[in-house]
């Protein structure tokens, strides 16, 4: 890993499903480099490929042509397990419907990524600590997630992505199943975590969450047609 390399590069990316309808371009030859540190926002409207987009940069999925390689590291070179190595030890997800475990404890869910890297059980317990006392959480890491509202599961959220201290932060419309208050309380935190060397990108619709982001990068039937930095 070349950790002088931009933290994602895309070089003639495009990404296409096959489909009952015949096929579908979600992404046509996207180059793009984000770097450490940045703050970056990816926009479009439906089908413009902004979550295709996202999947390739976190590892998720492989392009069907084009590459992407992850500080300097080629993800299409990797094997299955090397690749979601790469995944769990650098990259950290928000998702829009939280996916958080209903029958663990919101501690065990912010735990999960760690237990899967193997890392000890009071250290575990410790660093998830942590993270739910960064998002305000602390005193409910033994309730479920269930039992919190909307704005709190979205913390959780962001805890468990937090959790392993990852480079690339990855956020997939993370306040868009929140009230005006907590997208902007959530946001917020977002962008503290990300305000060192981490670098965050973000899908939305959202245009007020989008400004705040110093870069903002337009997709548009899976062409990059604009890319702004502030």
């Amino acid at each position: 890993m070349n950790l002088d390399a931009p933290v994602a590069s895309l070089r003639g990316v495009a990404k296409t499903y096959a489909t009952d309808g015949g096929p579908v371009h979600a992404l046509r030859g996207v180059d793009l480099d984000i770097r450490r540190g940045e703050h970056t926002a990816i926009v479009g409207g439906s089908g413009s490929g902004k979550t295709t987009l996202l999947s390739l940069l976190g590892c998720l999925d492989r392009p069907s042509a084009g590459s992407v390689a992850i500080h300097g590291v080629v993800t299409s070179q990797l094997d299955d397990e090397a690749l979601a190595s790469l995944r769990n030890e650098g990259i950290g997800f928000v998702f829009q419907q939280f996916h958080l475990i209903r029958s663990a404890s919101v501690a065990q869910n912010v735990e999960l990524p760690l237990y899967y890297r193997g890392v000890a059980r009071a250290e575990r317990r410790r660093r998830a600590a942590a993270a739910l006392d960064a998002v305000g959480l602390g005193d409910l890491a033994q309730r479920f997630p269930q039992q919190l509202s909307g704005g709190q599961q979205q913390r959780v959220a962001i805890a468990r992505a937090i959790v392993g201290d990852p480079h690339l932060l990855l956020a997939d419309e993370p306040t868009g199943n929140l009230d005006a208050e907590n997208a902007a309380l959530c946001l917020r935190m977002l962008m503290a975590d990300a305000a060192g060397d981490r670098t965050l990108v973000v899908v939305t619709h959202d245009l007020d969450l989008a400004r705040r982001c110093r870069r903002v990068v337009t997709l548009r039937a899976g062409e990059c047609v604009d890319d702004r930095v502030d």
